[in-house]
């Protein structure tokens, strides 16, 4: 928590320098001892949260990433001379098996430019796409592997 609450700072002050970084750890520290006191919080609980929320976390850096590609994708698609687009529907069976990891999976597709969801049925996904190249892959994406590895692991136990 000191270090979220440490960048919180320096975001707020828009400069790192030696007296911004002093007077932020002190603050830092001292709304962690605040707030686990008031919480009830302790650092081995916020250790076990911070374990719980890092793939999720690495999911998301890796959704950014896909979503950044896509967008230059459709980009270089759009500004094209010739705009050759050839849509198509695609239906996969999804390996994950949490609900949770197929709520994600589906956002997931949908935040990327040029490809929607139009039907989720159990574990069989119905796409479209703009370009056939975006859901060639769709069964061994980084989204499935993740989710599939990580997310129904750690959601699970929840349910």
């Amino acid at each position: 928590m000191p270090v979220l609450f440490l960048a919180f700072w320096i975001i707020l002050n828009s400069a790192v320098t030696p007296e911004v970084l002093v007077i932020g750890v002190l603050i830092s520290v001292v709304m962690s001892l605040f707030l686990y006191k008031m919480v009830g919080l302790s650092f081995a609980k916020e250790k076990q949260i911070w374990a719980k929320a890092w793939p999720i976390t690495i999911y998301m850096s890796m959704l950014l990433w896909e979503i950044v590609k896509a967008n230059i994708q459709m980009i270089k698609i759009i500004l094209s001379p010739k705009l050759e687009i050839h849509p198509q529907i695609v239906y996969f069976q999804s390996p994950v098996k949490s609900d949770f990891a197929k709520v994600m999976l589906t956002y997931s597709i949908m935040l990327t430019p040029g490809t929607v969801i139009f039907e989720l049925n159990g574990d069989r996904f119905g796409i479209h796409a703009i370009d056939p190249t975006m859901t060639d892959t769709i069964n061994d994406s980084i989204f499935v592997r993740m989710l599939q590895d990580k997310l129904d692991d750690t959601t699970e136990g929840g349910q």
